[in-house]
């Protein structure tokens, strides 16, 4: 799982009991913030849970890893973070799943689909006023 760096805070019990959940991916230096079941900032960090008992799979054992990037584990090695995963690794560059295309590849594709600002695709061509994107070209429809 990737968690951008634009969170900075994190809810109760946001992932707990994910079993299968074995890598968690921060690129943030510090821990993110820990919130209550009301988002309000949780003093109490016992009560947050946020990834209680992740990555437990049918063993039981509890294999997750955070990583982190180079030179700030010390700041994350707290509680609870440190008792949500058996490790915490620092990695030179956290991957943020973002594929660059290049031009030359869009027009290879010569998709003539539309496509809001959002990445969405749309049935056809726009109709509402608004910015649009078709084959790597921005379009602004009045």
């Amino acid at each position: 799982m990737y968690i951008p760096w634009t969170v900075t805070q994190i809810g109760y019990n946001a992932c707990a009991r994910c079993d299968y959940l074995t890598d968690v991916y921060i690129p943030s230096y510090q821990p993110l913030r820990l919130t209550d079941a009301y988002g309000e900032e949780d003093e109490n960090l016992y009560n947050n849970d946020a990834f209680y008992r992740i990555g437990e799979g049918d063993d039981g054992e509890g294999y997750a890893t955070l990583h982190v990037p180079e030179g700030c584990v010390p700041a994350w090695n707290v509680y609870p973070w440190n008792e949500w995963f058996r490790f915490i690794v620092e990695d030179a560059e956290i991957p943020d799943d973002i594929k660059e295309i290049k031009n030359e590849e869009l027009r290879m594709k010569n998709d003539s689909s539309w496509f809001d600002l959002s990445g969405r695709k749309l049935g056809n061509r726009p109709t509402q006023p608004g910015l649009y994107i078709q084959n790597g070209k921005k379009y602004l429809v009045k």
